[in-house]
Order: C-alpha cells, then sequence, then structure tokens
C-alpha cells in the first residue's frame, strides 16, 4: 500500500484530540555555557499530518517518525541577541504508541560562541498545510525556558510558543504570572482567526433589537461553552472533532436560518436554547485549541491559563458584538418611521443572515469531508 495512503489512514482512524486544527505539545529550553538544549514533547498527531502531506511522503511509518527532527529544525528559527542560531537534530525518543494521542521526543541543539542577553523564537510547524478553506494547521506548544549557564537549572518564563508572534525572553529576568496573559492573547487569537465561531455569534446579533435581549442571549452563550471548556480541560467531557465540528458548523445554518425563516422566534425561548445547546459544542470547539498544552501546567498555572484563556475569547467575542449592533442601532435610528425601521430591521436580519447560512454551510461541507 502506498505509504502516504498509510500514514492518512492512521491520522483518520486514530480517535482526534482537538475540535480545530491545532497540535499541541511542549518544549523545554535550557541555556547552557556553549549551546542551548530544546527538548520537543510532539505529538503524534503533528507527525502523521506533515507525513500525510508531505510533497514527499516517507517510504514507511518508521521513517516519518524518524524524520520529523529535520522538519522541526527547518520551521523553528532561535536567534540569540539577533543573531539566527544553526542547530542539529541531537537525539530522538519515538514511542510504540504511533496513534495521535501518543508523544514522541526530539533534542535540538544550538551552539553558543557567548551567553546571549535575548532569546527569540519563531515557528511555522504545519503552517503549510491546509485543513479547510482558510484555516491552516497549525501547533502551540508550551514553552519552559531555563538558565543552566551558571549551575542548576533556574526555570526564568513558562510561554505559550505559537506561529503568531515571536517568543522574546530576556534572560535574568524572573518568571512572574505572565502564563495569564499568555493564555489571553491566546485566546483572543482564537475567537478572532475563528470565523465559524464570529459567524455564529454574529448571527446572535443580528436578530437582537435592544440591548437587554442581546445581553441576555450572548450571558447564555458564554455560560454554556464556558462550561463545556472547563469540563473538557479537566478531562471530564471530551468529544471526538468529527462530531464537534460538524456541530458548530450546524449552528451556524441552524441560527442564520431561524432568523431568515422565522424572525420572530430568534427573539424568544427557542432562540436561547439554541444558544445554549449549540453553545456547549462551541466549548468543546474552545478547549480544542489548549487541552494538552494545559495538561502540562501545574495547579496554580493551569487556573491562570484557563482563567485567560477564557477572558480572552470573551474579548473576541465583544469585539464582534458591539460593533455590529452598534451599526445595526445607528442604522435603525436613521429611519424615521416606526414602518420603515421595521421593514429595514427585517431585510437587514434575513439578508445577513442569508450569507451567514451559506457561508455556514460551505463549512459544514468541509466539516464533514474533513
Amino acid at each position: 500500500m502506498n505509504a502516504r495512503l498509510i500514514l492518512l489512514i492512521c491520522l483518520i482512524v486514530s480517535s482526534c484530540a482537538s475540535a480545530h486544527p491545532v497540535a499541541q505539545g511542549s518544549m523545554e529550553l535550557t541555556l547552557h555555557a556553549d549551546h542551548i538544549a530544546l527538548r520537543a514533547h510532539v505529538s503524534n498527531e503533528q507527525i502523521l499530518v506533515h507525513a500525510g502531506f508531505a510533497k514527499e511522503a516517507p517510504a514507511t511509518l518508521d521513517a516519518a517518525f524518524a524524520s520529523h527532527g529535520e522538519y522541526l529544525l527547518s520551521h523553528i528559527t532561535l536567534a540569540a541577541d539577533g543573531v539566527t542560531l544553526t542547530g542539529t537534530v541531537a537525539g530522538k525518543n519515538i514511542p510504540l504508541d504511533r496513534t495521535v494521542k501518543g508523544f514522541t521526543e526530539f533534542d535540538l541543539t544550538f551552539p553558543l560562541r557567548s551567553p546571549p542577553r535575548e532569546l527569540q523564537l519563531r515557528q511555522s510547524i504545519l503552517n503549510e498545510i491546509a485543513y479547510a478553506l482558510g484555516n491552516p494547521w497549525e501547533a502551540t506548544f508550551l514553552m519552559r525556558i531555563s538558565d543552566a549557564s551558571k549551575g542548576a537549572p533556574v526555570v526564568v518564563a513558562e510561554k505559550l510558543f505559537t506561529h503568531r508572534e515571536p517568543l522574546v525572553v530576556s534572560l535574568g529576568a524572573v518568571a512572574s504570572g505572565g502564563i495569564f496573559w499568555e493564555y489571553l492573547r491566546h485566546g483572543l487569537h482564537h475567537i478572532l482567526e475563528g470565523w465559524d465561531h464570529l459567524l455564529f455569534v454574529t448571527a446572535l446579533v443580528l436578530a437582537a433589537r435592544r440591548w437587554r435581549e442581546l445581553i441576555i442571549v450572548v450571558s447564555v452563550f458564554t455560560l454554556a461553552h464556558s462550561i463545556t471548556l472547563v469540563l473538557s480541560v479537566f478531562d471530564i467531557v471530551r468529544l471526538s472533532s468529527r462530531i464537534v465540528e460538524p456541530m458548530i458548523a450546524a449552528s451556524i445554518v441552524v441560527v442564520a436560518l431561524q432568523n431568515v425563516l422565522r424572525p420572530a422566534a430568534a427573539r424568544g425561548w427557542s432562540r436561547l436554547g439554541l444558544a445554549f445547546g449549540f453553545g456547549l459544542f462551541h466549548g468543546l470547539g474552545f478547549a480544542g485549541g489548549l487541552l494538552d498544552a494545559m495538561q502540562e501546567l501545574p495547579g496554580i498555572s493551569l487556573g491562570a491559563a484557563l482563567g485567560g484563556f477564557s477572558i480572552g475569547v470573551e474579548l473576541g467575542h465583544q469585539a464582534v458584538v458591539i460593533p455590529v449592533f452598534a451599526v445595526l442601532l445607528l442604522i435603525r435610528a436613521l429611519v424615521k418611521t416606526d414602518e420603515a425601521r421595521e421593514r429595514s430591521s427585517l431585510h437587514i436580519l434575513r439578508g445577513g443572515s442569508a450569507l451567514i447560512a451559506f457561508a455556514g454551510t460551505a463549512y459544514l461541507v468541509a466539516a464533514l469531508r474533513g
């Protein structure tokens, strides 16, 4: 059987760990007097995704795992005081478990001429592979940085390492509560780059006529996704992405069609029920962006990370909810008569929702195929 097909089958039949195209893991960077050691704990899912979609598929599954260290090295840039370092693969530990639930360990080494004052890291792991239209894969790592250049290792920082922005570490600084802000930014980016969630929230906003209606429906949605987010992080409730992704897509279509076909019901109890029910699945989708990375955190840091991520998600929602609703109120205020105001509101509701339903349908088709 073709090696690429074997790799894809391994990826498909294994139970997916996340509801979004995010491969997760952790890294430990240790500064020594003459080199930097980077140990990467990489999810097997990441290896299978890369090997399955690579331009030149490895000949065997063993080759896919053995060669992934070189792939990491080519997609991680490490600079010391502005000078890019050249690294090598120093070792690897390939487990017997080759499913997406397992992890593989790679050791990278970067020689140093002198102890640096600042380190800067960038990564673009899996970004070249499209999960769906406009939705590329990405890899997220919990990064722990230690300084062992003067003796016993001392942890100087714990950060989230993503493709979105460089990870900058000033050596000698003592690690503080930065994990909260790291995950807050992660939650904010997760929403602003996750157009599926934004389409759902926009469909909710279009049907609201008053601030009170908006606050109630958004609060119900927030309560629902917060419940499943917390339950997922603590491994109480988890579902495969094959269920979660189509349900999130279906939520967009259902809510948008309710706006078009039954606009009066879009502001009643049925709307609140839809917001809560589908919100439970959106929470599982949010959790897909950080579950495995959070498991590496101790109790206090886990609470800070979960709190920061949740606040970031809500900030992302409000960045859409408030401007959209403000524009709707402004348009209604410019219409002079009640009859014309009602007619224009209905046109905006149905026209905007029809576009959202179309986009949601396209996402649903992609989710079912994936």
